[in-house]
């Protein structure tokens, strides 16, 4: 469900956690900016939504937990909380390690003396210069050792890891943000006032229909409407102007500014009075 989908609905809040990206479009910022104004409280937190929060702060989105914070400060880029995951028959499983992550999880291995900070920062730099779907634990501690880092530290690393778990910032913050929206439904409270207008593109004009229409039917229903907004003016506009326009350039050419002002004025009221009836139709 889209964000504009959402908001079809009499909601209080929205979390923001995470989304697709790269072969599909993400949560677009102003899905988020038409839910802000239609009164719905929208929150950020964990990865993509942390990434949005930080770029739509100053909308009245509400930013959640420590990776939103460091987005926020312009300490991360967006491949520090990217993974690559399986399908959906699969269970979305993460088949990658987030960086954020694994930069918890070393500084964790570092203040439990599992590792020294000079392995630690060789095990980060290695993790961050892969391609974000090819950072997976294994591959980087051998990609380590090769490079330099002591073999039986990264082997004490490895089982302590494997006995103890990874630091799991995401899901930390996702729980953060679940337990705010929580609070401020408890709190209550007006919706949030906002100072600006969403403007309506053609493009937004789609999400809309399709949030309204669910399918393929939207686009068409979408088309006919405005092919009926647009009679009117084929109907009664064009027609008008065909035949007052001549009257109005052979006034102008000859000077007479007496008929020309009782062609213009008269045209004017022949358009007030058929488009108005249609209008309110």
């Amino acid at each position: 469900m889209t964000g504009v989908q959402t908001c079809a609905l009499p909601i209080y809040a929205i979390g923001v956690i995470d989304g697709f990206y790269e072969h599909q479009p993400s949560v677009h910022h102003k899905e988020i900016l038409w839910a802000i104004e239609q009164g719905t409280r929208v929150y950020g937190s964990s990865s993509m939504g942390a990434i949005r929060a930080a770029e739509c702060a100053a909308f009245g989105m509400i930013g959640v937990g420590r990776i939103y914070e460091a987005f926020a400060a312009g300490e991360l880029d967006d491949d520090d909380v990217s993974i690559a995951h399986a399908s959906a028959e699969d269970g979305y499983t993460a088949v990658s390690e987030a960086m954020v992550n694994i930069r918890a999880t070393l500084g964790l291995a570092v203040g439990v003396a599992v590792l020294d900070e000079h392995t630690a920062r060789l095990l980060d730099q290695v993790a961050k210069q892969r391609f974000y779907a090819e950072r997976e634990w294994n591959g980087i501690e051998t990609a380590a050792v090769e490079q330099g880092a002591p073999d039986e530290t990264v082997r004490g690393f490895r089982s302590w890891r494997v006995r103890h778990g990874t630091v799991d910032v995401k899901r930390r913050d996702a729980e953060l943000l679940a337990s705010r929206i929580v609070q401020d439904l408890g709190r209550g409270g007006p919706s949030p006032r906002v100072s600006f207008r969403t403007t309506v593109t053609a493009h937004f004009d789609r999400m809309l229909a399709e949030a309204v229409v669910p399918g393929d039917g939207a686009v068409r229903q979408l088309y006919l409407a405005n092919r009926l907004m647009q009679l009117p003016l084929g109907l009664i506009g064009v027609s008008l102007a065909t035949a007052v326009y001549p009257v109005l350039a052979r006034a102008a050419v000859t000077g007479q500014s007496g008929p020309l002002r009782e062609a213009a004025r008269h045209g004017l009221h022949v358009s007030a009075a058929l488009c108005v009836p249609a209008a309110v139709g």
